[in-house]
């Protein structure tokens, strides 16, 4: 994108200092020597120029709309899509990726998974492994058995269903769906917005 942008800044200044050159056959020194039509044409294309960028964004945010579809259409959710919710939860807004969101999730916010999780990307997600990554990728508080015995799925399963982020009869090697992945991140969200105020 930022390749574009300077592309096109570029032609901006090119068409700029022809127009003048064409119009007055002096050579261009200052913006202040503009003929009004040559103002009009730059500004034409500042408005273009501007409506593009306006576009990429709202493609950016459209393709992520699109993957939020999908993922919620999906039967059975990956622990790839497990990090890709959590990196979006945290304000990432890049392409799907998941070496360039773990490292991102590391240097923003001090975020980290299991050494193998890239590995892990295509298995399904159980909730179990959900509990445990999401709870502490968004950092749940109040779980003390999870602290004791770090890296157990079933202590973090446990808590999630005390904590009504899970249904009561959620068993760790259960499979989640993509639906049933963005409703536990946003009650996770929920909750942790409610623990920070």
């Amino acid at each position: 994108m930022m390749k574009n942008i300077k592309n096109m800044a570029e032609k901006i200044r090119v068409l700029a200092t022809n127009e003048h050159e064409l119009n007055t056959n002096k050579p261009f020194k200052s913006f202040l020597e503009f003929s009004p039509f040559v103002i009009i044409r730059v500004h034409s294309w500042l408005i273009v120029f501007v409506l593009f960028l306006c576009l990429q964004s709202s493609a950016l945010a459209q393709t992520s709309m699109e993957y939020y579809r999908e993922l919620a259409r999906k039967p059975e959710a990956t622990v790839g899509d497990a990090v890709h919710v959590v990196a979006r939860a945290k304000g990432y807004a890049g392409k799907t990726d998941i070496w360039t969101e773990l490292m991102w999730l590391y240097k923003e916010h001090n975020i980290k998974f299991r050494r193998d999780i890239s590995k892990m990307e295509k298995a399904p997600l159980t909730k179990g492994n959900a509990a445990h990554m999401l709870m502490n990728a968004m950092g749940v508080k109040g779980w003390i058995m999870q602290r004791i015995f770090s890296g157990n799925q079933r202590y973090a399963l446990r808590e999630a269903v005390y904590q009504k982020l899970l249904p009561p009869d959620s068993t760790v090697y259960q499979r989640m769906s993509g639906s049933e992945l963005l409703g536990f991140l946003s009650r996770i969200s929920e909750q942790t917005e409610g623990q920070s105020r």
